[in-house]
């Protein structure tokens, strides 16, 4: 079926499926409604199924989307509490909008002036192509490593001559190019080839108006992730809360670090002379060093600005050659299709530019899709050959997709987006079509997969995982999507508000990115932000006043209907939840450090679906939050909240993440939660829950899918034998339950027969991923044999002392593994599969 929500037809479906509360509240007075918005639905989902469409088109279509916003904003309100005129003036005037636009679309010949075409027909083959679920194609499973570049050698050679030479002072080289043509995959494999001939070094990207500070902590995590060992550095200070911090101290720890060490420092995407500027003031410029920085920028000003010694170097970076584009292009397309595809690889080259790698990549990954669909009049080249790439790559997509893409924009541009947090918000928004017998889970992370196969997203990986666990947007890509959101008014750039400039319709979704303090930060000085700076009113002149009650208002009007709504930095400027934000369905502060007295306001928000909390400060959620009808999605792991309130009634919450529940008493002591699916991380043992109590939930949570569960147990004699009974308990229970993934984490290694035992006989039958933590506590001498009998391990951290062959064909022998991470106390004594020491 179709998602409830999309780019192009707004929240039609949503409306329809709800209208019934209307009819049968006021049967009277919606009569004829749902006929019309059916008409109006099916002119609206032919027009969006249309690759092009005219500028008359877009404004109806754009039109019809703000009225049924609206409808459904107003029906989501609970119309039965107002009065019954008010109800009945509020309809007709529905009717007459809707009358309205049917008028207009035959006024101006709407229908007549498109005709069903090819285009259009691909369109519905690739829904229905969709409606399967998609693998990831296994050459992005974990990057295209080696990172490499077709005919990067000659240019990577003189980079890495002028970073490597003799000069003995702080240097400083630029990558210069346009967008796409591979700057960001250069200055990658030069600071893998280089880092280690340095001290230490950092490789951050910027993107469009980063956060300067955010940039240094970033830089200062990674040129010294072994903090603990420079203690001489951090007297006074919390590590665990750096975001704290003001530009300052960050400048000066970040200083006194590097003053002595040398240092090799990658910034891709430079935009700004100005952020240039700041950055450089907090990386030393020594005598006599060896220190090296490399920038990618697109921008030749800001390459001269940043390179302004004799000794510092520019490169512009040069397009392909003909050659060369076309091993890119046949090395991104299966085997299997280079054949088919070798006539019309000339002309997708030509409209890639002639020469520019993304270009390139996006062509080769739509072209391997036997059913896309290429308009032969777009086949020539073009000024603007980058967007029409991208439009005909984004014009192949199917309609979920489209939105599900363009939503991307919805978060910050210069940050890796989670994959988990970036799914859920999808489900929240209503943006995935329901598939019979997948979950919207499944169906989100095909989207996901989706996008990585068509190089429209970049995978991003962490040390832990075998699969990606976020991705990236490539600048020139998301310029595009941002492009595509402003015309349909799909998303809204945050930066728009911050420097005054309100958009014409109203905000649906937003990300307000206030890091730090921007010059013209109009949003600043606004009392729409509870900021503790604010001035008395006995301080404030009556014209400054008037001017902020006048900004209040437009702001409030642009922001009081926002559907989606993410905010990162300054905590002081979080708006007002309750006064503006009552239409919420999304509504993500995981980077914020919030404090408990916050969050009051949350609990009023009655349509919210999605919830991300962070903060340190943060150790108990209000008890109204736990009642909110629609909230389907809890995110505590930025947190210390470990225990949940107790509440009344039941919840629609499927997914409950933190860092450590407790789970009080047999029924969970969590209220009911019988549509829960997630539910990571719950604590057990210490002063968390007791093994039976979650073994109890476990088996009451008939839905549940995922769970996650850290090991807390005490070495006492006399407790340990009734820890154990609760153990096997629980492993019992989750041999008999549904879970797909299951994460053990600090498992006692002492126990691990309990788990080999119980599942002898009855295991999870569905298990996709199971991820075993063995906790490091008297870590045992050798691998232990039994581990090969848990052949539904996936995933295994384990530490030994001795690691010999025995235990390398123990872990040998587990079928489904696919990580490992082996870590030896003494590993000067591995020995090999002769039995000899290895060193």
């Amino acid at each position: 079926g179709d998602p409830m929500v999309s780019s192009s037809t707004g929240a039609m479906n949503s409306l329809l499926d709800k209208l019934g509360v209307l009819e049968n509240q006021y049967p009277d007075l919606a009569e004829g409604v749902r006929e019309s918005l059916m008409s109006l639905s099916d002119v609206l989902h032919s027009f969006a199924r249309q690759r092009t469409r005219n500028s008359l088109i877009n404004e109806w279509m754009l039109q019809v989307r703000e009225m049924v916003y609206d409808m459904e904003d107003w029906i989501d309100g609970d119309p039965s509490k107002a009065k019954l005129d008010d109800v009945e003036e509020q309809i007709e005037e529905f009717k007459a909008q809707i009358q309205g636009a049917r008028d207009r679309c035959t006024r101006y010949g709407l229908l007549s002036s498109t005709t069903p075409s090819t285009s259009t027909t691909c369109a519905l083959q690739d829904d229905a192509e969709t409606r399967e679920s998609v693998a990831m194609d296994p050459k992005l499973l974990h990057g295209e490593a080696p990172c490499r570049l077709v005919g990067s050698d000659e240019p990577r050679n003189v980079l890495v001559n002028h970073l490597m030479d003799q000069e003995e002072r702080r240097k400083v080289v630029c990558i210069v190019g346009t967008g796409g043509i591979g700057k960001s995959t250069l200055a990658t494999g030069i600071y893998r080839q280089l880092q280690g001939q340095f001290s230490c070094g950092a490789f951050v990207h910027l993107g469009r108006n980063p956060s300067v500070k955010t940039t240094l902590i970033s830089i200062l995590k990674q040129v010294m992730p072994d903090w603990h060992c420079e203690e001489y550095l951090w007297n006074g200070y919390n590590s665990e809360d750096m975001e704290a911090w003001d530009e300052k101290k960050v400048i000066n720890k970040l200083w006194a670090f590097l003053k002595t060490k040398s240092y090799f420092v990658v910034l891709v995407d430079m935009r700004s002379i100005s952020t240039w500027k700041k950055i450089s003031c907090a990386l030393p410029n020594k005598d006599k060093s060896s220190d090296r920085i490399l920038i990618t920028t697109c921008t030749k000003d800001v390459a001269e600005s940043c390179c302004i010694h004799p000794s510092d170097f520019v490169h512009p970076m040069e397009r392909l050659s003909e050659k060369d584009s076309k091993t890119l292009f046949h090395s991104k397309v299966p085997i299997s299709e280079q054949h088919r595809l070798l006539e019309v690889s000339d002309d997708m080259l030509e409209i890639c530019g002639g020469g520019v790698p993304l270009a390139i990549t996006i062509t080769a990954a739509l072209l391997s899709r036997k059913s896309a669909c290429l308009p032969p009049d777009q086949c020539h080249s073009t000024p603007q050959w980058m967007r029409k790439v991208l439009e005909i790559s984004y014009d192949d997509l199917p309609l979920p997709l489209k939105s599900c893409f363009l939503y991307l924009s919805a978060f910050p541009g210069n940050r890796t987006i989670k994959k988990d947090s970036l799914i859920r918000r999808w489900e929240a928004e209503g943006l995935i079509a329901k598939r019979d017998g997948e979950s919207l889970w499944e169906t989100g992370e095909s989207y996901f997969n989706e996008l990585i196969n068509r190089r429209l997203i970049q995978p991003a990986f962490d040390d832990d995982n075998d699969e990606p666990t976020g991705c990236t947007v490539h600048g020139v890509v998301l310029d595009f999507m941002e492009s595509l959101s402003a015309e349909e008014n799909f998303t809204t750039k945050g930066g728009k508000l911050k420097c005054g400039l309100f958009p014409y319709e109203r905000v649906r979704r937003i990300c307000l990115d206030c890091g730090e303090q921007d010059e013209g930060d109009a949003l600043l000085s606004s009392k729409y932000y509870c900021s503790s700076k604010q001035k008395s009113r006995e301080e404030d002149s009556s014209s400054e006043e008037s001017s902020v009650c006048d900004q209040d208002k437009a702001i409030s009007l642009h922001l009081s209907q926002v559907r989606s709504f993410a905010f990162c930095g300054d905590v002081g400027r979080i708006p007002d939840l309750l006064d503006h934000f009552k239409l919420v369905r999304v509504l993500d502060l995981s980077d914020v450090s919030l404090q408990n007295k916050q969050l009051g306001s949350i609990g009023s928000l009655s349509l919210l679906r999605y919830l991300a909390l962070g903060g340190a400060d943060v150790t108990e959620l209000p008890q109204q939050i736990m009642e909110l009808d629609h909230l389907s999605t809890l995110d505590l792991r930025q947190t210390e909240v470990n225990e949940l309130p107790e509440f009344k009634g039941t919840t629609k919450l499927a997914c409950l993440l933190a860092n450590g529940l407790t789970i009080r008493g047999q029924g969970g002591g969590m209220g009911e939660m019988e549509k829960l699916e997630e539910l990571s991380t719950v604590c057990l043992g210490g002063d968390g829950s007791l093994a039976d109590n979650v073994a109890g939930l476990v088996r009451k949570l008939m839905r549940l899918r995922m769970l996650g569960v850290r090991f807390r147990i005490t070495y006492n004699n006399t407790a340990e034998e009734a820890e154990r009974q609760g153990i096997k308990h629980l492993v019992e229970e989750v041999g008999k339950s549904n879970l797909q993934f299951l994460f053990l984490d600090e498992y006692p290694h002492r126990l691990l027969d309990l788990l080999v035992d119980c599942w002898s006989h009855v295991r999870p039958r569905y298990l996709r991923k199971f991820e075993l933590r063995l906790d490091w506590l008297l870590c045992p001498l050798k691998v232990p044999q039994k581990i090969s009998l848990l052949v539904d391990l996936t995933h295994l951290h384990i530490g030994v002392s001795i690691v010999d062959a025995e235990g390398v064909r123990a872990l040998g022998g587990l079928p489904k593994l696919v990580l490992l991470k082996l870590h030896s106390l003494r590993p000067q004594h591995v020995y090999g599969l002769t039995g000899e020491p290895q060193r």
